[in-house]
């Protein structure tokens, strides 16, 4: 792909991209998932998406991960190591909001 594939708007102005680089490069994502009733019937998808997104990471890229429902609920601060993102806690059942625990919650609860 090259720099015309692509448009960059600011403040709904669009921008020139002088230049694109087809090179990998560590990225901080921060991933904000819909957990809310409304995706009920999309939470199976939704959690296969992430799951495989997070399979894709390069060195030295760092995630955050925030579920929503009725409330923001940040599973995860910036780390570079997927395994420490619940992603089986993302949350399959969305009317349970709040009350999914992490693997580390549920031992320290034993």
């Amino acid at each position: 792909m090259s720099k015309d594939d692509f448009h960059l708007f600011e403040d709904n102005v669009e921008q020139k991209i002088v230049y694109l680089s087809a090179e990998d490069a560590p990225a901080s994502v921060g991933l904000i998932f819909d957990a809310s009733g409304s995706m009920r019937h999309k939470i199976e998808t939704s959690v296969a998406a992430v799951e495989q997104f997070f399979q894709t990471t390069l060195p030295g890229d760092e995630f955050l991960l925030v579920r929503f429902s009725d409330k923001p609920l940040l599973l995860t601060g910036f780390t570079d190591d997927v395994n420490l993102i619940p992603a089986g806690c993302i949350l399959r059942n969305p009317a349970a909001g709040r009350r999914c625990m992490t693997p580390s919650t549920l031992g320290s609860r034993k």
